[in-house]
């Protein structure tokens, strides 16, 4: 069943998307539709000609295979083989990055398997190349023929945020990229283990944008995570960060990723669910951004910052209050306009008096 999906302006400016064919493009944005709520679709030309062709008499299935090899080559889609008939399927590799999905529901495909050499390296691409317990590089990438550098600590290892024996899953929102004495030393924290070498930091070209081109924004944010010593500028390791709380920070309008929070915010978060419980402070949250999605793009910068909103508890406003705050700043604006008008005219008589 094909969803509604978010597409960024920075799409068209795309170095990498910029790389396709026109017709490969379109695959593209039709993928985000097909794709369930981790990305994963499935991956065969039938399905996709169907989908995303269906009027287009002139394109077959040899054409949207070739289509489908452009997508895969240019590494936004990593393929493989899973279930018990071996279905051919695809996960686009950033797809919760650039997707903010309300109430995510569970994917009924099977997940990309984590002893695949190229699923590996989809999930590094799609962590920079960080681990994601420390934030610094990951420097090798174990594969099938090559087991040497295995028990080194910068080796990778795609650890599970919910372990699987406590019912967590192997899909791509509960796996990240860690290193493997950072994985060990959380499991086992009284062990010895070397930390990975702090001096290494990720190249400026490896970013959160499918083209490795970073948003200004996004860039000052890593120079922050690597040199400041502001606790609060941080983001939360996630482990840190429970269901609860990812679900409650995908609802507020000013956070883009609830996977990747600002220390200080998954705290304000996480302390409000204690307060108040978790069902008061999604449904507050979730009130608050239905109204605020009404609001003009001009009287959103009037969101309060999610510090302010959570530690104040104002997901326990009465949503109506919200509305009213909106047409207030309304009328104050069209009440300056009339005084402002007044003025204006006060000041022409004035100066006709005076002509008199």
């Amino acid at each position: 069943m094909a969803r509604i999906r978010t597409i960024k302006p920075e799409f068209w400016e795309d170095e990498i998307i910029g790389t396709l064919s026109r017709e490969a493009r379109l695959l593209f944005l039709a993928c985000l539709n097909l794709a369930d709520d981790e990305g994963l679709l499935r991956w065969n030309p039938e399905f996709l000609k169907a989908q995303a062709f269906i009027y287009d008499d002139d394109i077959g299935r040899d054409y949207v295979q070739r289509l489908m090899a452009e997508l895969e080559k240019a590494e936004l889609v990593c393929t493989y083989n899973a279930g018990k008939v071996r279905q051919h399927l695809g996960w686009i590799v950033t797809f919760r990055r650039h997707q903010v999905v309300n109430r995510p529901q569970r994917s009924k495909l099977p997940s990309p398997p984590l002893d695949q050499s190229s699923v590996r390296r989809a999930f590094m691409r799609r962590d920079k190349a960080t681990c994601q317990v420390c934030r610094q590089l990951i420097r090798e990438i174990p594969d099938e023929e090559s087991v040497g550098g295995r028990d080194s600590p910068s080796t990778l290892m795609l650890d599970h945020l919910i372990a699987e024996s406590e019912g967590g899953s192997s899909h791509p929102s509960n796996v990240r990229c860690a290193h493997q004495a950072c994985v060990k030393r959380r499991l086992e924290p009284n062990g010895q283990f070397k930390e990975p070498n702090r001096a290494e930091h990720m190249p400026d070209a490896v970013n959160d944008s499918v083209n490795h081109s970073a948003p200004e924004g996004e860039q000052g944010s890593r120079n922050r995570d690597q040199g400041s010593g502001n606790r609060d500028q941080e983001d939360a390791a996630p482990e840190d960060l429970d269901r609860r709380t990812i679900e409650v920070a995908s609802l507020y309008p000013k956070i883009k990723d609830a996977f990747h929070l600002p220390r200080d915010v998954a705290e304000v978060i996480a302390a409000a669910i204690a307060r108040d419980g978790r069902d008061a402070v999604w449904t507050g949250t979730k009130s608050f951004k239905e109204v605020t999605d009404r609001w003009p793009v001009s009287e959103r910068q009037f969101i309060p910052s999610p510090q302010k909103f959570y530690r104040e508890s104002k997901y326990l406003t009465d949503p109506r209050e919200w509305e009213r705050s909106s047409d207030a700043r309304k009328r104050s604006k069209a009440d300056q306009l009339v005084e402002k008008q007044i003025a204006n005219r006060n000041a022409a008589i004035a100066a006709l008096g005076m002509d008199h």
